[in-house]
């Protein structure tokens, strides 16, 4: 098991690939491709090789926005979509682009944020929130973000009141399923039941000092790693004990102080005060994944139009359900 270690330094940080469109979630692959969400509608990949590549669709609709995505084994990704109208859609070989479905229980999916599997063959799907407008939701009293769960009896909604859902994944025991509440500013979770639905919310962690959590990957110890908006901090959490590690920052104090201030009058945020970390080398880091051979390359997406950063960890990151895709 790894040990407690010094921040790393920005400067054994790279960064990776050149044509990357908001590269808001990474995932990654044994074979050592690098894919990233392509804003406009698809996905940007970086293969094996260095070559660069734009998956993009043909069709999307006007306004859509692609989020977290996740890789299936037959070669095609699934998308949510944050934009206008929302929901789950697939991105086939052919690079059309289809809706499974954008409302559940009767209930809009405004503004999808994040979908992904887990190893029993369910999906995992986040909602930010159901305001018309997203920004209008960016505050501490925003409280109608829900989690749905997608399994063989169909979508329905397992957890709502939420404040702000981003990224959801099962951790490696299947136990449990973790959540980023971005303006509840913690790392939450929930125990897994037998007929998938979710028992009792615990806060894991809780977050200050200029951060927003965002989206969340699982090592082989026990930790969760939390991407944190504005602070363009990564932190390590210990799953149970919650004490937070931070292991990569890209500070910038008056960004944070301001942030700091803003929030504590209670106010609703604008998309340009939580984008103010977007211009450093991290891009104010929405995600963070494992990758490389031996799962001890970490990535993390960006904000920033442009690219994708990595660093190497002495931790080892749990093998996701696609890696070997």
């Amino acid at each position: 098991m790894a040990t407690t270690s010094p921040v790393i330094p920005m400067s054994e940080t790279e960064r990776v690939g050149t044509r990357f469109n908001r590269p808001e979630c990474v995932v990654t692959t044994r074979r050592g491709d690098i894919y990233a969400s392509y804003l406009p509608g698809g996905v940007s990949v970086v293969r094996a090789s260095g070559k660069e590549e734009t998956l993009a669709a043909r069709n999307a609709p006007e306004g859509f926005v692609t989020n977290g995505f996740c890789l299936e084994s037959d070669g095609t990704f699934l998308l949510a979509n944050m934009g206008e109208g929302g929901g789950v859609w697939r991105l086939e070989r052919d690079l059309s682009l289809n809706l499974l479905f954008n409302s559940v229980d009767g209930v809009p999916m405004t503004h999808t944020n994040y979908v992904g599997p887990d190893k029993p063959g369910r999906y995992w799907i986040t909602v930010t929130t159901q305001q018309p407008v997203m920004v209008d939701c960016l505050n501490a009293k925003s409280r109608d973000g829900f989690i749905i769960v997608l399994d063989e009896r169909g979508p329905r909604i397992v957890a709502d009141g939420m404040c702000v859902t981003n990224e959801a994944k099962v951790d490696p025991t299947g136990q449990w399923l973790y959540v980023n509440e971005t303006f509840g500013r913690c790392l939450s979770r929930f125990p897994i039941r037998q007929d998938s639905s979710l028992g009792e919310r615990e806060i894991v962690a809780q977050f200050a000092d200029g951060s927003l959590p965002d989206g969340l990957a699982h090592d082989a110890d026990g930790g969760v790693w939390v991407a944190n908006l504005v602070s363009n901090r990564i932190v390590r959490v210990d799953a149970e004990s919650g004490q937070v590690q931070t292991i990569l920052e890209d500070r910038n104090q008056p960004i944070i102080d301001e942030l700091e201030r803003l929030i504590s009058t209670g106010k609703t945020l604008t998309r340009l005060e939580i984008d103010t970390g977007r211009f450093s080398t991290l891009g104010s880091a929405p995600s963070v994944t494992f990758g490389g051979e031996d799962l001890r390359t970490v990535y993390v997406g960006s904000l920033n139009p442009g690219h994708v950063t990595r660093f190497r960890t002495e931790y080892t990151g749990a093998k996701p359900v696609h890696w070997d895709y």
